[in-house]
């Protein structure tokens, strides 16, 4: 038994539509990410999240918070 972490990148819409019925559907906007850098059992993890009042993407790394100032790189996710 191995555990093997995949470096990959995954494509994630910024909206998700989730069929329910024939002619209806659910959209779910994406307002957060995790991203984990480093090998399976050791890395550093930040957190990307979109704030409600004024719709800006800010970056949390440990007890630094700072506007993402790159609003293509969250762009990409949903591509």
């Amino acid at each position: 038994m191995q555990y093997v972490k995949l470096k990959c990148t995954v494509q994630i819409p910024l909206i998700l539509q989730i069929p329910h019925h024939e002619d209806q559907s659910q959209g779910y906007e994406l307002y957060a990410l995790v991203d984990h850098s480093g090998e399976l059992r050791h890395g550093h993890y930040t957190a990307t999240i979109k704030a409600q009042d004024d719709n800006r993407w800010y970056n949390f790394n440990d007890s630094s918070v700072t506007t993402h100032q790159h609003q293509q790189n969250i762009q990409e996710y949903g591509r």
